[in-house]
C-alpha cells in the first residue's frame, strides 16, 4: 500500500560553489527518505547561477525552495489513490513495469498473462493487482558475508507463500520468508536486485531495484 507521506522526510545540503570567469554556479543536493527505515525514496540536485558573492544567501534560499518543491512532488507520488485501491502512483509505476498489451490481454515476462484488455490505465493497474500480489512496500539488499552471496529482505506481502529474488528479469533464488535471507552461488559482479511475493505459484509484482556488488 501507499507509503504514508507523514513518514517521509527531506534532507538537503552538500552545497557547492563553482567559480568561473563568468557567473558562478551554486548547487545543492536533496534526498527524500523514509523516517524509520532510512531508505532514500528519491534524490536529486538543483543549481542556479550567481552573479556576485552578495547574491549567495538569496541563491541558497532559492535552492532550498527548489528542494522543498521536489519534496512536495515526491510526497504526492506516494499519496494513496482511491481509484486503484489506495495504492499510490509510485505503486502503479511498479505494477505497470514490464507489462505489454495486445488483443489477447496483458503479458509479463515474469508474472505471466492476464486475459483482460483494459480500456484505461487505471483499469490496467486494477486488472494486474486483481490477478497477482502487489509489490513489497519496502525492500533491502546487501552483499553477503561470504563470496558469491547477497542478503535480502522485504516488508511482508499478505498471502505470500515465499519470495522470488531477481536481478533484472533473471531469477536468482526463491527464499522462504520476507526476513533476512541469504542467496548464494552467485558470480562476482553488479546486480540490480528485486524481490516479489509468490502466492500459490503465482509471482507478484516486483519491488523497486537495489544495486548490489557481489564479491
Amino acid at each position: 500500500m501507499a507509503i504514508p507521506a507523514a513518514q517521509l522526510r527531506l534532507r538537503s545540503g552538500d552545497t557547492t560553489i563553482l567559480f568561473s570567469t563568468g557567473p558562478d554556479t551554486m548547487g545543492k543536493t536533496w534526498e527524500v527518505y523514509h523516517e524509520s527505515t532510512g531508505i532514500v525514496v528519491a534524490s536529486g540536485r538543483v543549481s542556479r547561477q550567481v552573479m556576485t558573492i552578495g547574491e549567495m544567501n538569496a541563491a541558497d534560499a532559492e535552492l532550498q525552495n527548489l528542494c522543498e518543491s521536489a519534496f512536495a512532488e515526491t510526497k504526492a507520488q506516494h499519496d494513496p489513490i482511491g481509484a486503484i485501491g489506495g495504492y499510490s502512483a509510485w505503486d502503479a509505476a511498479l505494477t505497470l513495469n514490464g507489462w505489454m498489451q495486445d488483443e489477447d490481454g496483458l503479458h509479463h515476462p515474469i508474472c505471466g498473462d492476464v486475459a483482460l484488455v483494459p480500456a484505461t490505465l487505471v483499469d490496467g493497474v486494477n486488472a494486474i493487482l486483481g490477478a497477482v500480489s502487489p509489490p513489497p512496500q519496502w525492500f533491502w539488499a546487501e552483499p553477503g558475508a561470504s563470496a558469491g552471496e547477497l542478503r535480502v529482505r522485504c516488508v511482508a506481502v499478505p498471502g505470500a507463500d515465499s519470495y522470488n529474488v531477481y536481478s533484472g528479469v533473471t531469477l536468482l533464488s526463491n527464499v522462504p520468508t520476507q526476513g533476512w535471507e541469504t542467496v548464494s552461488g552467485l558470480t562476482t559482479g553488479a546486480y540490480s536486485v528485486r524481490m516479489a511475493a509468490v502466492e500459490t505459484g503465482q509471482v507478484g509484482i516486483l519491488s523497486f531495484g537495489v544495486d548490489v556488488e557481489v564479491a
